[in-house]
């Protein structure tokens, strides 16, 4: 039982942990899937466990269970985990793969810069500018901007008029934004 894991849903994510905690050492127990073949499939790529088509009491054999489902199907496995073996449980480490907690952060953190620099860009379009000027005028500031947010975090890295206290330059930008976003383009996949 030490250093040994069962892993329940090998998809990319399970397979992939499986592969790597053994290469350590981990002993791999079950490894449950919804299907006998794809439960020997998966147990290949790690290179050990045993194939399980659906929840078993096997898994409770493991000091380590790793739920690598997808997110809406965890609080099911969990019921089902307590349902063949609540009292088993105790002592055990279970752990789950679900990133819904930090996919929230790197979304913001991607796509709301990307939005941004669009944003930005369309405005310096708006003026004349071509794509390419616009796109080389703004991403050296912007790499800088998150350079220095990375090195001395966001207090040293703020930049413009506001982080100097100059009001009358964002009441001027503010006004100038309101008058071109009349005339931006509706922003499209492409």
């Amino acid at each position: 039982m030490p250093n040994s894991l069962a892993i329940i849903g090998a998809g990319r994510v399970g397979r992939a942990l499986g592969r790597r905690l053994r290469e350590p050492g981990w002993r791999i127990g079950v490894v449950v899937t919804p299907s006998e073949p794809s439960a020997r499939r998966a147990v290949r790529f790690i290179g050990d466990g045993k194939a399980c088509a659906g929840m078993t009491r096997w898994i409770l054999a493991s000091r380590v269970i790793l739920i690598a489902t997808p997110d809406d199907e965890i609080a099911v496995v969990a019921q089902e985990l307590a349902r063949i073996g609540e009292e088993e449980l105790r002592g055990r480490v279970v752990l789950h793969t679900s990133g819904a907690m930090y996919h929230t952060a790197a979304a913001m953190a991607a796509g709301h810069v990307l939005a941004v620099e669009e944003a930005a860009t369309q405005l310096l379009l708006s003026l004349g500018m071509r794509r390419s000027e616009a796109v080389r005028a703004l991403l050296p500031l912007t790499r800088q901007v998150l350079e220095n947010f990375e090195t001395s975090g966001p207090c040293a890295a703020w930049t413009g008029p506001l982080s100097r206290g100059n009001y009358k330059v964002a009441r001027a930008h503010w006004k100038q934004r309101r008058n071109h976003r009349r005339n931006l383009p509706k922003l499209t996949r492409r």
